[in-house]
């Protein structure tokens, strides 16, 4: 089914897209968000780029903050803890950027999922029906599935899809066009009538 999400106010072309994945998660969940695959993951991806910038919001663990405030100076300054935030800045940062990172390995409907690809982002994350937004972006080719539940290979899952942004391979306008239809209000309340008539 999904959820029905709110319209995204103009999310931003594929030229004007900063180099920037963003994880969003309540990241007190342990078992289901990971955070500890996410802190590994994104200190590893900056580590390999020199222009990729990290963006993690969300409720943040004391962990967290000690692992952010040992990184170096030049990993830290490209991996923004941003903490909890409005909706609407929670918008506009997947407006802005190319990737949202999921780190969970089951879930229902993770929420951030269907905002990104509303807001024109493509989706890394694991190949599994047990996060069924992931499933059905990879299956319409918005995003890199990770085959394998490796560090390694949610690192290069992500090289993988910045690549595919920057050689043009991805169209955010139509992307968040498609799947805010999709996801529009209309569009669930007639699911649900067909559900349950």
């Amino acid at each position: 089914m999904g959820y029905p999400i709110p319209d995204v106010p103009h999310p931003l072309p594929l030229e004007q897209r900063k180099q920037k994945v963003v994880a969003v998660a309540r990241w007190d969940a342990v078992r289901t968000k990971r955070p500890d695959l996410l802190m590994q993951v994104a200190e590893r991806l900056v580590g390999r780029t020199n222009t990729v910038a990290f963006e993690i919001i969300g409720n943040l663990s004391d962990k967290m903050r000690i692992w952010h405030d040992r990184l170096p100076a030049k990993l830290k300054s490209r991996i923004v803890l941003a903490g909890v935030q409005p909706s609407k800045k929670v918008t506009e940062a997947l407006g802005e950027s190319m990737i949202l990172y999921c780190t969970s390995a089951f879930e229902g409907m993770p929420l951030p999922v269907a905002e990104a690809l509303c807001c024109g982002c493509t989706v890394v994350g694991l190949s599994t029906d047990d996060v069924p937004e992931l499933a059905w972006a990879f299956h319409d080719g918005d995003g890199t599935p990770v085959h394998n539940d490796s560090i390694e290979e949610h690192v290069v899952a992500l090289l993988g899809e910045i690549e595919m942004w920057q050689m043009g391979k991805r169209k955010p306008l139509e992307s968040a066009k498609k799947w805010s239809l999709w996801f529009s209000a209309n569009s669930y309340a007639k699911r649900l009538v067909s559900r349950v008539s």
